[in-house]
């Protein structure tokens, strides 16, 4: 019986779906009942053991009084703790010009005369920065131009560098020895954080009188200073 009713199973879902009906009409309920409702009742009997044990209520007990112990200490750890925070400082106008520096040597004909720049960090970090133009010009001659030649460092914060351009030979400036002539300076400083990339620029012109000799004056007056971020 049971060969013939799998090979008429297999005609098809309705002659399954017979089938299947056939199987359940042909069940024992009186036995399945009686099993699940044993089932049941050593499930039911046996939780209702457990949950009435004084020795596991107590170890439940202590265990909640622990872990909400626990939780509260940390909490309060956690509270009085300081939270680290990171200040990331505004760059603007981190990087301030302070004054000229010259140097002046009269029987040097290599390196008679130099002029730097003396550039301090106000930031709040450490600085990389490159000047991308220096150029000098005295009685409208062009004596120094640093376009080509970016050069630079680091300054920490709170420190003050003096970039120094390239010295001039004696054959240069012998028409200015001693003489107090005007002229201009052009300073153009890109600059950034140590660890980043560059993204502020500082371009400044000056015009002045220079005295070209041991005493190393310059009279200087700013005419322009830009400050601003440098666009990707």
């Amino acid at each position: 019986m049971s060969k013939w009713l799998s090979r008429f199973a297999k005609t098809g879902w309705l002659a399954n779906l017979l089938v299947n009906a056939i199987y359940l009409l042909g069940t024992n309920w009186v036995l399945t009942l009686s099993t699940l409702i044993a089932i049941v009742t050593v499930i039911s009997r046996t939780t209702a053991e457990i949950v009435g044990n004084s020795h596991i209520q107590l170890a439940a007990i202590s265990f909640l009084v622990v872990m909400w112990t626990l939780i509260g200490l940390l909490f309060l750890k956690d509270r009085k703790s300081p939270v680290k925070t990171i200040r990331i400082p505004s760059l603007a106008y981190g990087l301030g010009f302070e004054n000229f520096r010259i140097g002046f040597e009269r029987g040097n004909d290599h390196a008679c005369y130099q002029i730097g720049v003396v550039l301090r960090n106000v930031s709040g970090v450490a600085l990389r920065y490159t000047v991308e133009q220096l150029e000098v010009r005295i009685k409208a001659r062009s004596m120094n131009n640093k376009k080509t030649q970016d050069k630079g460092g680091i300054i920490p914060f709170g420190v003050a560098r003096s970039y120094w351009c390239d010295a001039f030979p004696k054959s240069e400036v012998a028409d200015f020895i001693d003489k107090k002539c005007s002229g201009t300076i052009d300073l153009v400083v890109a600059y950034g954080p140590y660890n980043g990339a560059t993204c502020r620029r500082l371009a400044m012109s000056f015009t002045g009188e220079f005295l070209i000799n041991e005493a190393g004056q310059i009279a200087d007056r700013i005419v322009t200073e830009k400050e601003e971020a440098i666009s990707d």
